[in-house]
C-alpha cells in the first residue's frame, strides 16, 4: 500500500517524569519526541503528532520536522482517544502506522519491515523482541470504524485481540520496540544492548 500515514501518538500527561518528558533532550540534546518521530519519518511520507492544547514548543518541533501536528482537546481521555482521533483526521488513508512519542530507541529499519508488511487494507502488524510484543503497530482502513470508535488508555489492543487471524507478529532484534520513558529512571536503564553513557543514549 502507498498511502500510509504515520501517527505519533503525543498527547500525553507526562505525570511520572516530573514534566514534559518529550522535550527532554537525549543524544545531541534532541528531544524525545523528535528521536521517537524521525524514524519513522524516514520511512512514511506523511506523519502527524496528536498534541495536548497549550504545547506550543512541541507543536513547534513537530513542525520544524515536517510533521503536522494536531492539536487534540481531549487528550486527557487517554491513548484510545488519541488513536481514535489522529485516524479520523486521517480518513483517506489506505492505513497508518501508529508510534509512540517517548519510544526514542526504535531503529528506523524495524518501521521499514512494519510497512512492508502493511500489505493490504486487512493486514495487522506488530513487532516482537524476546516474544515481548512492542510498537509500532501497522494496522489497515479496513479497521477504521473500530479505530475511530476507540476512547480511553486502551489503545489499539483490543482491535489486535479480535483480529488475532488478520494478526502479523515480527520478531526483529531491535530491543527499541518494547522501551517507552515514563520517568527519569527509564532513560539509563535500557536494554543491556544499548550504548546508554550520557549524551548517547541510542541503540547500537
Amino acid at each position: 500500500m502507498e498511502n500510509i500515514v504515520g501517527i505519533i501518538l503525543a498527547a500525553g500527561a507526562s505525570n511520572r517524569f516530573g514534566g514534559n518528558k518529550l522535550l527532554y533532550p537525549l543524544r545531541n540534546g534532541v528531544p524525545i519526541a523528535l528521536l521517537s518521530a524521525r524514524p519513522l519519518c524516514k520511512i512514511i511520507q506523511k506523519v502527524i503528532a496528536i498534541i495536548p492544547p497549550h504545547q506550543n514548543e512541541l507543536e513547534q518541533l513537530f513542525r520544524n520536522e515536517g510533521i503536522e501536528p494536531i492539536i487534540f482537546s481531549d487528550a486527557k481521555k487517554g491513548m484510545g482517544a488519541s488513536l481514535s482521533y489522529a485516524v479520523r483526521n486521517t480518513i483517506n488513508a489506505e492505513g497508518w502506522i501508529i508510534c509512540l512519542a517517548d519510544m526514542p530507541y526504535i531503529r528506523h529499519e524495524t518501521i521499514r519491515t512494519i510497512n512492508n508488511n502493511l500489505i493490504d487494507q486487512t493486514s495487522i502488524v506488530y513487532p516482537t523482541y524476546k516474544n515481548r510484543q512492542g510498537h509500532p503497530v501497522g494496522i489497515g482502513d479496513h479497521y477504521f470504524q473500530e479505530l475511530s470508535m476507540l476512547d480511553g488508555a486502551s489503545g489499539a489492543q483490543k482491535i489486535l485481540a479480535k483480529h488475532k487471524n488478520n494478526t502479523l507478529a515480527i520478531s526483529c532484534n531491535d530491543p527499541g520496540i518494547i522501551h517507552d520513558i515514563d520517568t527519569p529512571d527509564d532513560i539509563i536503564s535500557c536494554h543491556p544492548t544499548m550504548n546508554i553513557s550520557k549524551g548517547n543514549m541510542m541503540p547500537e
